[in-house]
């Protein structure tokens, strides 16, 4: 941990800065004194003190932004240098503090000891904050190890479940795991983007490349840099984005929309399906190449269903993110456990949050729940048409109940479109909230 060996970044052109750099090593502080341009992003210590005094240096650091704003970084600097408004911008947003030359030693040593106490901390708060796959069973456990196994690697994962079973918190738990954990995960859903926009988001654009771009911007691959890119519902891209995709992965090479510059990206692909992939290959629908190109480590994240042991563990995990004290009796299990959640884990959660709102006392009963009740028993007279209308009728009402109406998040609980839904409702006469 950097926070024990007490490593710093210190960066500088002038001799003048050499009873700083003396002071800080007789305090125990081990410097890198580096180009920035020799440093790897993942060998960058945490903290560091870098000199700006030139407009030549503003150049220099361009490259290196993103990577400032993901460390904590003081900059030394001078009076006349932050007269400067590119001075005054760059330090504002690339720096966590800054000190004009000369300087109290000791009040910037006790400085870049907080700064390093503050990454060491704010690391520890986001690996604490993002959702780990939970549950004893023996299905999860399996799944925990072979995450943890394709942690040690960096070649593409897919990772295929329905909606809800935890594909993304499968990602962060690989990222967390591995040698990149320091730097970023970005997730991108790619069934939110509009296909003509597939390029522009991922790979950026530059200023005037459509309508509307009146300025530059960094897509969400350069935000990976050394990090992770997480592609979620990497089904639903379209054949022409599918081709893009195709060719970035296997070269690693992209440009921004508008641009002749081509860049190169480090970033480890993880990509997710709630969709059949194999299937949708043989119906033409997802590229053969493409999918042996992402399905080089695959794993499957099963459906809470089946392992219904898992969700006391998991909603007592879900309801200590809320405030106060929320107990579920022995009822309110049972009723969780006997229910399929078709949702998955996404539907557990509201479940539990909208009960946790509704319950007057903290404790929950499986009245607060708002399950559906079990599958009735058909009528000796009542066809097989009939029964199923009766219950696809029943699973929609509890769908909508549960997503308060919203046809959006029920269309993707039930795993079909919109429109289809849409259609459904008409069919049973219920109402949604548009």
């Amino acid at each position: 941990m950097n926070a024990l060996v007490r490593k710093a970044l210190f960066a500088w052109d002038s001799q003048s800065l050499s009873p700083l750099a003396q002071h800080l090593h007789q305090q125990g502080w081990h410097l890198v004194q580096q180009p920035l341009t020799s440093l790897k992003p993942q060998a960058w210590p945490a903290v560091g003190i870098l000199e700006l005094r030139t407009t030549e240096q503003l150049e220099k650091l361009e490259p290196f932004l993103g990577q400032l704003k993901r460390g904590h970084y003081l900059a030394i600097t001078d009076n006349s240098a932050m007269r400067c408004k590119s001075m005054q911008h760059l330090v504002a947003n690339g720096f966590r503090d800054y000190f004009t030359w000369p300087c109290n030693l000791t009040h910037l040593h006790n400085t870049l000891g907080h700064a390093l106490g503050m990454s060491a901390l704010c690391h520890t708060s986001v690996c604490a904050e993002q959702p780990l796959l939970l549950g004893q069973s023996a299905q999860m456990e399996q799944v925990r190890q072979r995450l943890r196994r394709f942690a040690q690697s960096d070649l593409p994962v897919l990772l295929q479940g329905e909606s809800g079973t935890g594909k993304e918190c499968a990602a962060r738990m690989i990222h967390q795991a591995s040698s990149r954990h320091r730097e970023p995960f970005i997730a991108v859903n790619c069934a939110a983007i509009p296909d003509s926009l597939f390029v522009a988001e991922l790979f950026g654009h530059e200023k005037g490349a459509y309508t509307g771009a009146t300025q530059a911007r960094r897509g969400r691959v350069h935000d990976a840099a050394n990090g992770t890119l997480f592609l979620d519902e990497i089904g639903d891209m379209d054949a022409s984005s599918q081709t893009t995709l195709l060719r970035f992965l296997e070269s690693g090479h992209y440009s921004p929309l508008g641009s002749n510059r081509e860049y190169h990206s480090p970033a480890r692909i993880i990509c997710a399906s709630n969709r059949p992939l194999a299937e949708d290959v043989d119906r033409g629908r997802f590229r053969l190449d493409l999918y042996h190109r992402i399905n080089v480590l695959c794993q499957s994240l099963p459906p809470l269903r089946e392992h219904r042991d898992d969700i006391p563990e998991l909603a007592n995990a879900l309801l200590s993110q809320l405030p106060g004290q929320h107990p579920l009796n022995e009822d309110a299990i049972n009723a969780l456990k006997g229910h399929d959640f078709p949702g998955n884990v996404r539907e557990l959660r509201n479940c539990l949050w909208r009960a946790a709102v509704l319950s007057h006392n903290g404790r929950l009963d499986p009245a607060h729940l708002g399950l559906a009740a079990p599958l009735s028993t058909p009528a000796a007279c009542c066809t097989l048409r009939e029964f199923r209308e009766q219950q696809e009728k029943l699973h929609l009402q509890h769908c909508l109940q549960t997503c308060c109406g919203d046809v959006q998040q029920a269309a993707q609980i039930l795993g079909i479109s919109r429109s289809s839904l849409y259609r459904k409702l008409d069919k049973y006469q219920l109402p949604a909230r548009h």
